[in-house]
């Protein structure tokens, strides 16, 4: 079951921990209201999933993460490396791919097809295939 308070806490922690002195700071950031941010600090509201995405991005952290799925804010090349069979040299394409100045036309949907197919635990095919590419 979700522990809004934990998810408070940790939302706080990571705020501090990026540079975020101020609520006001982290609501320009992730472009929501500092009211919005105010009350998911004090466990009075839970955001909703677009909220959550939008609070990673700005914290430079996973979803998962935010949520207490998962105790580590962010992945590295090595790690991703570990669980997905991909060279690094993959996994920096596919994160150049992910990226918002995407040097490639339709580097979203690739992205997007990917999570898809990851998610119906067809990673160790996507993997090869990216790893051959």
């Amino acid at each position: 079951m979700f522990d809004k308070s934990e998810f408070s806490k940790r939302l706080k922690e990571r705020r501090r921990a990026v540079g975020y002195a101020t609520q006001d700071m982290l609501a320009t950031a992730a472009g929501i209201s500092m009211q919005a941010v105010s009350a998911y600090e004090k466990g009075d509201r839970v955001p909703s999933g677009e909220m959550v995405a939008a609070l990673a991005a700005a914290l430079e952290c996973s979803t998962d993460y935010l949520l207490l799925l998962e105790d580590t804010p962010t992945h590295d090349t090595t790690d991703i490396c570990g669980v997905t069979g991909l060279s690094a040299d993959a996994v920096d394409v596919l994160c150049s791919y992910a990226a918002k100045d995407c040097p490639i036309p339709y580097g979203d949907i690739l992205c997007s097809f990917l999570n898809v197919l990851i998610k119906r635990e067809e990673a160790i095919q996507v993997a090869v295939f990216f790893d051959s590419w």
